[in-house]
């Protein structure tokens, strides 16, 4: 079965979404847990099938846009519940290399590939109608990524890249809980930084 087979069966069977959100889940989880291994096991293939599924512009090329959007729902809501930004977070601390000073631009192929993992669920969140799945994607986003202090990756690598693209983030959905960005000075200035020109403030409705 090919990549495209399975896209089309999640199109027809609920079910099937499920599952394959199940899959992604626990590729990461491996990834994550064998991030520190000495086998020297290449993951390119796990990377590859993240990569390939979690990528929204594929899977409206195949299903549709509102397909999509149904079928992606269904997979980066549970992936957000089940700790995806957690993992995601650690991978990032752990295979980012060391920065001298921010930077947009990706220090090696699979910094930029993390990078597109942690934008795609945002963006989606961005777009969708699902206040639902809007909801728990950002705030699990915001708790493990802006709220903790910032380790090196962040702070000299997605933090700049995430203000280069702060259109795609849903910056008012962020702020709704206001007293959490009062008392965390990480989040607060997070939020400082993602305001800057964004397009969901430009007629100062918020800040």
């Amino acid at each position: 079965m090919t990549y495209y087979n399975i896209m089309k069966q999640c199109q027809t069977e609920r079910q099937f979404t499920f599952t394959l959100a199940q899959f992604l889940s626990l590729t990461l989880c491996y990834i994550c847990n064998t991030i520190h291994s000495s086998t020297g096991e290449s993951k390119g293939s796990h990377w590859r099938v993240l990569e390939i599924f979690l990528n929204a512009e594929g899977w409206s090329k195949i299903v549709g846009i509102q397909s999509a959007d149904m079928i992606l729902g269904s997979i980066f809501f549970p992936l957000s519940q089940k700790g995806y930004f957690t993992r995601l977070r650690q991978t990032i601390d752990a295979k980012v290399p060391p920065l001298v000073e921010p930077t947009t631009r990706a220090p090696n192929p699979l910094s930029g590939c993390l990078l597109d993992f942690l934008i795609q669920p945002i963006e989606f969140a961005c777009g969708t109608l699902d206040m639902s799945h809007r909801n728990t994607i950002v705030k699990s986003f915001r708790q493990e990524f802006l709220e903790p202090a910032y380790s090196e990756p962040i702070i000299n690598f997605i933090l700049p890249c995430l203000m280069q693209n702060n259109y795609k983030i849903p910056l008012l959905c962020m702020l709704e809980n206001n007293e959490v960005c009062g008392r965390n000075p990480w989040l607060l200035h997070s939020v400082l930084v993602l305001a800057d020109r964004h397009p969901e403030l430009k007629h100062d409705r918020v800040l």
